[in-house]
């Protein structure tokens, strides 16, 4: 079952004469490979992010590797790069500083937690990169532990204290049922295996 999805949000160094995503991917169009955007590594989500939302629109931009995210962020405000995919926790307090420039969450819809940051879906239709954490049991575990664990995590995640201390840290609840667990993981497996595909990328 999933458990918890966290919100990357996209960002933009402040200097960027950008308010939106649709301002973002019109400058990068005029501007073919002269705009950059980093990532927490090579095959990490902020990369799969970041290639997906070329594929989506057309836009041709320079993926910049680093190792870990803290280093990305500090050259984002830096302005050494133009943009990142940034995991909400480590992003919010830059953002809220005025050190960096939230222009959209890459999620189907707009977080709970951050109404007003638009979705990438808005103007890129189907584009979700949401993190997601799930529980998963060994094979052959029977199907009535399977829906005793999935009821009472379920259960657990209704509780609003629960769900306010998710909330602070960047989490959001988000169970479901096992079938569809194993829907959303085909999905994503077909989603980034035609992205890693397309692109030919290695993981280090």
């Amino acid at each position: 079952m999933r458990v918890v999805t966290m919100q990357n949000i996209l960002v933009v160094t402040p200097s960027l004469d950008v308010a939106s995503l649709k301002d973002f991917i019109a400058l990068a169009k005029a501007k073919p490979g002269r705009l950059s955007y980093g990532s927490s590594g090579i095959g990490s989500l902020s990369h799969l992010a970041g290639e997906l939302l070329k594929s989506m629109t057309g836009i041709d931009i320079v993926h910049v590797p680093y190792k870990g995210q803290p280093p990305a962020i500090l050259d984002l405000i830096a302005g050494r790069v133009e943009a990142l995919f940034a995991a909400a926790p480590p992003a919010l307090p830059h953002i809220k500083a005025g050190k960096l420039k939230a222009i959209a969450v890459a999620t189907a819809r707009r977080s709970p937690n951050l109404p007003d940051i638009p979705a990438v879906s808005e103007t890129v239709p189907g584009f979700d990169a949401e993190t997601w954490y799930g529980l998963m049991a060994p094979a052959g575990t029977s199907r009535q532990v399977i829906r005793k664990l999935n009821t009472t995590i379920a259960r657990f995640l209704e509780d609003p204290g629960v769900a306010q201390k998710l909330a602070a840290q960047g989490f959001q609840p988000a169970a479901n049922s096992p079938q569809d667990f194993a829907k959303h993981l085909r999905s994503e497996l077909v989603k980034w295996r035609t992205v890693i595909k397309a692109t030919g990328m290695k993981a280090e």
